[in-house]
């Protein structure tokens, strides 16, 4: 079915209510159309162009697109499922409450679009174009994005669960509330990038440069991060908990009243990091690399210094109490000038943390 008589036949349909099943359209132009409440499965469209077409409340199932244009599409309550897309051009779309689930896209680009409320569940993609798109509480999980580009898009209280994003791209990363939980962020460039109170528990960040990164008030929970690189990152009253930072490099980065507790920082690099009034109960810190640090009313409650070096670190009411400084280096730290022991306040926080 071609041309004007495809348009005519789903009109037809549409106003009589009725499903559309098992067809086939080439050729066609269904540009500013209202195809709101369209229910279409086991379609096949080929050339075909949506542009500014109205898909409220439509139902797309089972379907085939293979050059179809989408640009400007609106998709209020919408549903994409088990959608095979080959290239489609889908830019400045508006989707509130769409789902786009169980679904293959190949050199699909969505430049410019914005989702809100919107769940985008087991898609797998490759070579596929978010650049510049606005996600608002919205939530990805369970899906393969391969080679996917998301450079300048803003996530929005937005999740992403359970994601291989290692082949993604994140240049200009922006976001509020970005939550990432169970997922793989391994070796990214992610300079620069805009996270502030992220939420990322049980996700990996080995080897992941987040140099100069915004990640104040931030949380890390269960996260993998050696390797890490944070240098002069902003990670003020951000919090650490159980998270691997073996070697990973913090130096010049600010951690003021930030918390670190039970983390493994081994042989990391703190050089000259502002992180006043920061804790760092029970956190191993054996051959980490210290000096220079500000750490100026820092509670360091049960720490591992073993080897640490701590030379000409500010020291000015730090506590130390129940901390290992076997070999550890202080000189021209001043140790004198640190907060003297507290026995009932160790106590509770090697017993309670």
């Amino acid at each position: 079915m071609e041309g004007e008589i495809a348009v005519q036949y789903l009109q037809e349909k549409l106003a009589l209510g009725r499903p559309i099943e098992k067809i086939k359209i080439r050729n066609a132009n269904f540009d500013n159309r209202d195809l709101s409440g369209i229910i279409i499965s086991e379609a096949d469209f080929d050339n075909v162009s949506f542009r500014n077409t109205n898909f409220q409340d439509a139902v797309l199932s089972r379907i085939l697109m293979n050059k179809v244009v989408l640009d400007q599409t609106r998709l209020s309550s919408t549903t994409f499922f088990n959608i095979s897309m080959s290239d489609v051009s889908f830019s400045r779309a508006l989707g509130n409450s769409f789902s786009f689930v169980n679904s293959e896209l190949k050199r699909v680009n969505l430049t410019e679009s914005e989702f809100i409320a919107s769940r985008f569940l087991q898609l797998n993609c490759e070579d596929v174009g978010f650049r510049q798109v606005k996600f608002e509480t919205c939530l990805f999980t369970d899906g393969d994005l391969a080679n996917t580009d998301f450079s300048d898009a803003y996530f929005d209280r937005t999740t992403l669960f359970g994601l291989d994003l290692r082949r993604c791209i994140f240049a200009r990363l922006k976001s509020d509330k970005l939550v990432l939980a169970r997922s793989n962020l391994d070796h990214l460039n992610l300079d620069n990038a805009h996270m502030p109170f992220a939420q990322c528990s049980e996700t990996s960040f080995k080897g992941t440069s987040l140099n100069a990164a915004v990640l104040n008030n931030a949380n890390f929970i269960d996260a993998e991060m050696s390797a890490c690189q944070m240098q002069a990152t902003n990670l003020d009253m951000a919090a650490f908990l159980r998270s691997n930072l073996e070697q990973a490099n913090l130096s010049q980065a600010s951690l003021s009243c930030s918390r670190l507790i039970r983390c493994n920082l081994k042989a990391s690099g703190l050089r000259e990091v502002k992180a006043s009034n920061s804790v760092w109960h029970l956190s191993d810190l054996e051959g980490a690399d210290m000096s220079k640090a500000l750490l100026s009313q820092a509670d360091m409650v049960g720490t591992n210094l073993t080897s640490a070096n701590l030379s000409d670190t500010d020291v000015f009411q730090t506590k130390f109490d129940e901390s290992t400084q076997d070999h550890c280096n202080f000189q021209g730290a001043n140790i004198k000038l640190a907060q003297p022991k507290n026995a009932t306040y160790a106590a509770y926080v090697m017993t309670n943390t």
